[in-house]
């Protein structure tokens, strides 16, 4: 007991280091989104598979990842900085060259670096790493197409268009990843069941995305963040003109006005009980995975981003 509890804190303690780090270099996000929210999060949606010895390590991986996330979330879609964007870009496959920046963004682009070396050292020490590295290789890449995919929006909203934002945007979620790292800590899962789990998982991150999506859409219009699927669904059902979401747009108030008429949020709550649907479906087939008790953790994750919606809603009220 306790050496375990030993080795839960020092997975704790990498995780507020590397919080601390962000924002001291003055990262976006908060510090509540990033903590304690982020780790609840987590838990929901985390295997059933995943070995009781390993649990505290994966978790703390995860959350490792999502704050590398962050370095990069924050360049491409708060700050829109291109060119440092495609150098945090290369992170994983390359140190970038940091020449002709700034002390401050080369101080983010180190960041970015040193988070990125923690997560891989700690993904394969996982016993089971050797058997997925190739799928999590290509899960990190889809997660980076997925930023790709939100600078292009960020440039082109008028590009918007509900499949292509399915298959890309979803990535930015990181269920696939971390359903990919639970594996990895799986001690008695069949890897024939591949196939199955990885169905489930991309279900499963459709319904993240949209959960996320229906919480965070105002304060995107707000920021005139196009890179959500319900104004990829307003556009495709013609409650929004693309050119309404370009320079010379509509306001952003008729533009929430529009969409909350249109029905669009009920749209996206069908969309996500689509995938619940096809998730239940792939539980008959994978044995060795809880893909119900997964589908239940994504519905508590549902609820917990309402509860979000709610706060900020409150927030916004005036006194």
């Amino acid at each position: 007991m306790g050496s375990t509890t030993a080795g839960d804190a020092h997975h704790a303690e990498a995780v507020s280091l590397a919080l601390h780090r962000y924002l001291d270099l003055g990262g976006e996000r908060d510090a509540f989104a990033l903590g304690a929210f982020l780790t609840h999060g987590l838990r929901l949606v985390e295997l059933g598979s995943v070995g009781i010895e390993h649990r505290a390590a994966v978790t703390a991986t995860k959350h490792l990842f999502i704050l590398w996330n962050a370095w990069l979330d924050d360049v491409v879609d708060t700050r829109r900085d291109a060119d440092l964007a495609e150098r945090l870009l290369e992170v994983p496959y390359r140190r970038p060259d940091p020449s002709g920046l700034d002390p401050a963004r080369k101080a983010w682009l180190d960041a970015c670096s040193d988070g990125w070396a923690l997560v891989d050292r700690r993904v394969r020490a996982l016993p089971r790493y050797r058997e997925l590295a190739s799928s999590l290789a290509f899960d990190v890449r889809q997660f980076l197409m997925s930023l790709r995919y939100s600078l292009m929006i960020a440039e082109r909203p008028e590009a918007l268009c509900p499949l292509e934002h399915e298959t890309c945007a979803g990535h930015n979620m990181n269920i696939v990843v971390f359903a990919t790292m639970d594996l990895m800590a799986s001690p008695g899962f069949d890897i024939a069941e591949l196939p199955w789990v990885r169905t489930a998982a991309h279900h499963a991150q459709a319904m993240g995305r949209l959960s996320n999506d229906l919480c965070t859409w105002r304060g995107e219009a707000k920021d005139r963040d196009f890179a959500n699927s319900l104004f990829a669904h307003a556009v495709a059902e013609g409650v929004v003109h693309p050119r309404d979401l370009g320079p010379e747009g509509v306001h952003t108030s008729e533009l929430i006005r529009r969409i909350e008429d249109g029905g669009i949020e009920e749209r996206v709550m069908e969309r996500r009980a689509h995938h619940r649907g096809a998730m239940l479906d792939v539980a008959l087939k994978a044995r060795t995975v809880d893909v119900a008790a997964w589908v239940a953790g994504l519905d508590g994750l549902h609820v917990l981003y309402g509860q979000s919606r709610a706060a900020v809603d409150q927030k916004r009220r005036p006194a």
